[in-house]
């Protein structure tokens, strides 16, 4: 890609990753609900000792409520 390169890239694309799929993005991220819904529903699953593994973090939009959950 022209005008992108390995030290900004991230940076960048993280910008336009949020403006997509960020909380006020236009694009739900599942059909179940906002990332604090859909971290509801996998600590639900995952019971209080579970462990879960996000493929994929991106910009942590569902990784940082599943944190903040344990």
């Amino acid at each position: 890609m022209d005008g992108y390169d390995s030290e900004t890239y991230g940076e960048t694309m993280a910008e336009v990753y949020d403006e997509w799929y960020g909380a006020d993005g236009g694009i739900a991220l599942t059909q179940i609900g906002s990332p604090g819904e859909v971290a509801d529903r996998v600590n639900t699953l995952a019971g209080p000792a579970g462990t879960v593994l996000e493929l994929g973090v991106g910009t942590g939009r569902l990784a940082l409520p599943l944190a903040d959950r344990g």
